[in-house]
């Protein structure tokens, strides 16, 4: 049997305003907390319902396992595998601003054996991964790649988010490798990511 690890569905559950501007000039918690209003909690039942039987990767933004601490426990009690999408959801290229995350979420990663990371935007730096693996993260999908393309970096294995590659071009594989129009130009088409399945 192959032990190649493999993902083959994963969801970063976020609260539904992640993707606006808005998210990063909210600075506190608990203004953030009073705009999900609760929906990070209950979208998760049709969620699990949904995927019951099958297994699926969970990248968790974390400050919703301090909101509702249910959510990463109903997650792992479905039989899915939690992972580290960031502790509030913002661009973490810059790996001071990783390394507060990951001590920020230290907490209730180690409660859940969190091995996993998938950085906000699918945007990390290569000095990011030494910050992974000295937090205990084993893997990353991180950055956009021609899928088939598995590497360790800094002692994280880095599986990254699936790409096309239109022109069959050799691709250097360094992050950031983020979803953008140099990344278009250069023909690859993300194909395993809500930019393009959403």
């Amino acid at each position: 049997m192959d032990n190649t690890p493999s993902i083959l569905l994963t969801i970063d559950y976020e609260p539904w305003f992640a993707l606006t501007r808005r998210y990063d000039s909210l600075t506190g918690q608990a203004e953030r907390k009073s705009l999900d209003d609760g929906f990070s909690l209950t979208a998760l039942d049709p969620i699990l319902s949904e995927l019951a039987g099958k297994q699926v990767s969970f990248y968790l933004v974390g400050e919703i396992a301090d909101w509702y601490p249910e959510v990463p426990r109903r997650i792992v009690e479905a039989g899915h595998e939690l992972g580290l999408h960031c502790q509030y959801h913002r661009p973490l290229i810059d790996s001071k601003d990783l390394e507060e995350d990951l001590v920020a979420s230290a907490s209730w990663r180690k409660r859940y054996n969190v091995t996993g990371y998938r950085a906000p935007m699918v945007g990390i730096s290569e000095a990011g991964y030494s910050a992974l693996a000295e937090h205990g993260i084993a893997y990353s999908s991180s950055i956009y790649a021609p899928s088939g393309n598995m590497i360790r970096k800094q002692g994280v294995i880095e599986l990254p988010v699936s790409s096309l590659n239109l022109f069959g071009k050799k691709t250097q594989l360094n992050a950031p490798r983020q979803f953008d129009t140099k990344l278009l130009a250069q023909g690859e088409v993300p194909f395993g990511s809500s930019f393009m399945i959403g």
